[in-house]
C-alpha cells in the first residue's frame, strides 16, 4: 500500500531574521503551516510571538524574501490579495473605533472589492450577517463598540476575520483580558469554528492550560528563535518546559479525563533562596501533598515529577528524552507535524514587539 505524501504546506519560512530598530525581533526562523492545522504558539513574554504572527501576515516589514504563502514570496503578494488569504485578530484593546457592530464586521469586507459600507453589494451584506450568526452576535448587530463586554468584542472581532473568508486565521491572544467565563466561550466559539470550518487557526496563548495543549501542534519561542516544534505530548515534560521558559514546573493530571496541567514553580535546587524584594526565603518543601499527589504521574521508585525532586531521583524516560533535545543546533526544519525541534538557548536577549 502506497502512503500518500502529505500536502503542500500553505506557509514556509525558511531562515528569517527581523531586525527593527536595532532590535533583532525573530532570529532565523524556520517552520511551515499545513491546511487545516490548529497551532499554537508560546513563549516567554518578549519572545517575538506577536512579531512573527504580525511579519508573516505582512503587517510588520522584515519577510518579503523568506516567507512564501502557498510557494509564492511574501513581497510579491499585493495586499488585497493577501487579505484573502490571511485574517489577522488583533489583541483585545479599547481602541475600537465608535462603530456599529454590524458595519464593523462590514469593514473586513474590504478584500473582496473597493465598496465600503453604502456601496458594499447584497454579498458582502450576507457574509457579514453571517458571521455575526455564527459567532452568537446577531442580536448585538447594531449595538455600537463602546457599549460591550470585553467578551463581546472579542467576539465581534472573531466575527470580522469570518467575514473576511480568509482560509488562515491568525489570532494574537484572543482570550487575553478576559474573565474565565469569556474565556471559555471565546476558545469554544474557536474550537467550534475550526472543526466546522477547516481553517488553518494559529493563535499566541499564553496559558498552556488554556488552549495551547489542546492544538494539533505548538511552536515555541525564545528571544526570537524557535526552540520547539512538536506535538503537545512532547511539550509537557518539566525539564523542556524549564529550557524555555527558565522556570520549574510541576506536570500533573487533570482528575477527571487525565490531560496534562502545567503548574509552574521555582527551579529545582531553588528552594531556600532570598527573594529579590528582600521577603526573605520561601519555606522548603520536603515534597507535594497528598491530593497534589494523587494527580502527578509517577516515576521512577514512585517518587511524582515535581519541583526539587530527591538527588536520587533518575528522571523519567520522557525527561531523558527532552534533555537529548537540548542541544546548540536547531537543525533542519522538521518533516511534519509530530517531530519535534531540538533547544536553541544561542540567540540573543532582545525585546520584541
Amino acid at each position: 500500500m502506497v502512503t500518500p505524501s502529505p500536502p503542500e504546506p500553505i506557509l514556509s519560512v525558511g531562515g528569517l531574521t527581523v531586525e527593527i530598530n536595532g532590535k533583532r525581533l525573530l532570529d532565523d526562523v524556520s517552520l511551515y503551516l499545513q491546511p487545516g492545522e490548529r497551532v499554537a504558539v508560546i513563549g516567554p513574554n518578549g519572545a517575538g510571538k506577536t512579531s512573527l504572527l504580525r511579519v508573516l501576515a505582512g503587517l510588520l516589514p522584515g519577510g518579503e524574501t523568506a516567507v512564501a504563502w502557498n510557494g509564492r514570496p511574501l513581497g510579491d503578494w499585493p495586499r488585497r490579495d493577501l487579505a484573502r488569504l490571511v485574517a489577522f485578530v488583533p489583541q483585545l484593546s479599547e481602541r475600537l473605533p465608535p462603530c456599529p457592530v454590524f458595519d464593523f464586521v462590514l469593514l473586513a469586507r474590504y478584500a473582496h472589492g473597493e465598496r465600503w459600507f453604502s456601496g458594499a453589494d447584497r454579498r458582502d451584506r450576507t457574509a457579514a450577517g453571517l458571521a455575526l450568526e455564527a459567532a452568537g452576535l446577531t442580536a448585538l448587530a447594531d449595538r455600537d463598540l463602546s457599549t460591550l463586554s470585553g467578551g463581546e468584542r472579542q467576539k465581534v472581532l472573531i466575527a470580522a476575520a469570518l467575514a473576511q473568508e480568509a482560509p488562515v486565521w491568525f489570532l494574537d491572544e484572543p482570550a487575553a483580558f478576559l474573565d474565565y467565563r469569556q474565556e471559555l466561550e471565546v476558545r469554544t466559539l474557536l474550537a467550534r469554528l475550526h472543526r466546522e470550518s477547516g481553517k488553518t487557526v494559529v493563535a499566541v496563548i499564553h496559558d498552556l492550560n488554556r488552549g495551547a495543549l489542546d492544538s494539533d501542534r505548538i511552536i515555541a519561542l525564545q528571544r526570537g528563535r524557535v526552540v520547539f516544534d512538536g506535538p503537545p505530548a512532547a511539550l509537557t515534560t518539566p525539564a523542556r518546559l524549564q529550557a524555555i521558559f527558565e522556570t520549574g514546573f510541576e506536570i500533573l493530571r487533570h482528575p477527571g479525563d487525565g490531560r496534562p496541567l502545567v503548574v509552574a514553580c521555582e527551579k529545582p535546587g531553588e528552594q531556600g533562596r532570598p527573594h529579590p524584594d528582600g521577603g526573605g526565603a520561601p519555606p522548603a518543601r520536603n515534597g507535594p501533598g497528598p491530593m497534589a499527589r494523587a494527580h502527578r504521574p509517577e516515576g521512577p521508585d514512585g517518587h511524582a515529577e515535581w519541583c526539587g525532586q530527591p538527588e536520587d531521583w533518575k528522571g523519567s524516560p520522557s525527561d531523558e528524552e527532552a534533555h537529548r533535545h537540548t542541544v546548540p543546533d536547531p537543525g533542519p526544519r522538521p518533516s511534519g507535524p509530530d517531530e519535534a525541534r531540538p533547544f536553541d538557548k544561542g540567540a540573543p536577549e532582545e525585546e520584541a514587539l
